[in-house]
């Protein structure tokens, strides 16, 4: 059986909206809450207008610099749950804490940020290698 192939859309409040089927769920072993849980948040996230930033180009070194990827990497490292939305509304600094939780689950721990003040090149050539799964 394929994921997927027994969702069916239906129509409700004027919107499309996908149910995961209870047989699905309890074949892949989840629990009905967060079957539930999962199904609100995909009606939240198809309900929820977001507005976009304007886009820059950034370096690496730049990005790596910021103090949201350093905590993104050391919230991830730690065991800590995310805290999206803690940075004061700065553009771009979800960004560079949610890059720095992606370069935390990629690169081994022992891989430290920055060594005597200054940016690590092996961190920043970990950054290169693995940029497209980083964003």
């Amino acid at each position: 059986m394929q994921l997927g192939t027994d969702v069916k859309p239906r129509k409700i409040s004027g919107f499309e909206k996908y149910i995961l089927p209870r047989r699905i769920a309890v074949s892949f072993g989840l629990q009905l809450a967060s079957v539930a849980y999962l199904s609100l948040v995909l009606i939240c996230l198809y309900m929820t207008k977001v507005e976009q930033v304007e886009t820059r180009r950034v370096t690496i070194e730049s990005i790596m610099r910021t103090h949201a990827f350093r905590h993104g990497v050391n919230d991830v490292r730690k065991g800590r749950r995310p805290r999206f939305g803690d940075w004061g509304g700065a553009v771009g600094t979800d960004w560079e804490y949610e890059r720095g939780r992606l370069f935390g689950i990629l690169a081994p721990h022992s891989l430290e940020i920055v060594i005597e003040g200054k940016l690590n090149p092996k961190a920043i050539d970990f950054y290169r290698w693995r940029e497209k799964d980083i964003i």
